[in-house]
């Protein structure tokens, strides 16, 4: 189709030979997102993404039920991008009555940039063939594209959970509670149902949603200790179940918040140096030794007693009756190894309010009903 084809109008009206429309680049996307099921990933969603390099902040997203592979979707992208940039021109011409078979879908050669045009719209004014084009666009070219592949989940065998039994009655002096300690020497962790007994009783429970920072003393704590100011010269090695945690090192400051307490036999000490002697193994120093009122453990230390650091999430607790109090608890876990203890004595009965010189009867009522239900449902010791 030549130019000369091109200057035609009705009723000798003057009409340019051609004109031609842009429409803004702020109307036209200049991202495209498309949706589809990949064939290469099990029929996963996938995306593919074409960008146009503009300055454009417009972007659409087509969702396409259909299994496409991945450089196959980023082809189809790209030329639903490239289609809607080249539509953004629009071509009016007006031709000879010859042009009468003209349609929309035609496509024809014009002498202008691009070259080849689709027919959109065919008006017939006299003996004027009024037409409407747009760019054609080729067929959708392969590109390189990848799309990825499934994050998959390393299978770890699950070790063999040890367990152990707290009794820390400075920590809950009322009433007897258990802190139960869990870990395993393989990585990842999940919570495993344990089995308590005693006094003919049992219970069911499960760890701490987090592995507990659990060992046992590799060397033995000097059984003499100044509880008063931080032990500069003792150190003890503990060797923990999971090589994987890690202690870390505490300055006064941090000692005097509470940090780094732990349980070492019946002792809970605090350590400001944890030096790493390799495979789990740490040599703790710098030492504030009987925390919490237990100065009466520091002489009663040996190689192999527990090690667990005292921190909130790792530890479950377990509340028992009253009646627990004396009594041998055995805690065991399938495929684990259990773990035993006898429940110390708590602190003596709490007594009701008596003396003074100022007496409210109704007061004294009201904290002996409240002392005598806590005593009813097994929450302070008679």
């Amino acid at each position: 189709m030549s130019l000369d084809e091109l200057d035609n109008s009705a009723d000798a009206k003057p009409e340019p030979c051609y004109r031609r429309e842009q429409a803004p680049a702020r109307t036209v996307p200049s991202t495209v997102r498309l949706t589809y099921y990949d064939r290469d990933r099990d029929y996963l969603s996938g995306e593919a993404r074409a960008t146009a390099g503009e300055q454009g902040r417009t972007e659409v997203q087509r969702e396409l039920p259909c299994v496409l592979a991945a450089a196959d979707a980023k082809a189809l992208a790209q030329q639903m991008l490239a289609r809607a940039w080249a539509e953004r021109d629009t071509l009016h011409v007006r031709l000879p009555p010859t042009r009468l078979a003209l349609e929309p879908g035609t496509q024809v050669d014009l002498p202008f940039s691009p070259s080849r045009w689709t027919v959109q719209k065919v008006t017939i004014d006299g003996f004027v063939i009024a037409v409407e084009l747009k760019p054609s666009i080729g067929a959708a070219v392969a590109g390189a594209a990848d799309g990825g592949r499934v994050a998959s989940n390393s299978d770890v065998v699950a070790g063999t959970v040890s367990i152990a039994l707290l009794d820390l009655p400075t920590l809950y002096p009322n009433s007897p509670t258990l802190l139960l300690a869990a870990s395993s020497p393989t990585l990842g962790w999940k919570r495993t149902a344990v089995d308590l007994s005693f006094a003919g009783q049992s219970l069911s429970v499960r760890t701490a949603g987090r592995k507990s920072v659990l060992g046992s003393a590799v060397t033995e704590l000097p059984s003499i200790a100044d509880t008063s100011v931080i032990d500069t010269t003792s150190s003890v090695d503990v060797q923990l179940i999971d090589s994987g945690r890690w202690l870390l090192n505490a300055d006064d400051i941090a000692l005097n918040a509470g940090a780094n307490l732990a349980l070492i036999g019946g002792e809970l000490v605090q350590f400001g140096s944890a030096i790493s002697l390799g495979g789990g193994r740490f040599k703790l120093q710098r030492l504030l030794r009987g925390r919490l009122a237990t100065e009466i453990a520091v002489s009663s230390h040996a190689m192999g007693e527990v090690f667990c650091l005292i921190e909130t999430g790792s530890l479950q607790t377990i509340g028992l009756p009253v009646t627990a109090v004396g009594t041998n608890v055995s805690a065991q876990v399938a495929g684990g190894i259990a773990g035993s203890l006898t429940v110390s004595a708590r602190a003596g009965p709490i007594p009701p309010p008596s003396g003074g010189t100022t007496v409210d009867a109704e007061a004294r009522s009201s904290i002996d009903q409240i002392l005598s239900m806590l005593r009813q449902n097994g929450l302070i010791g008679t």
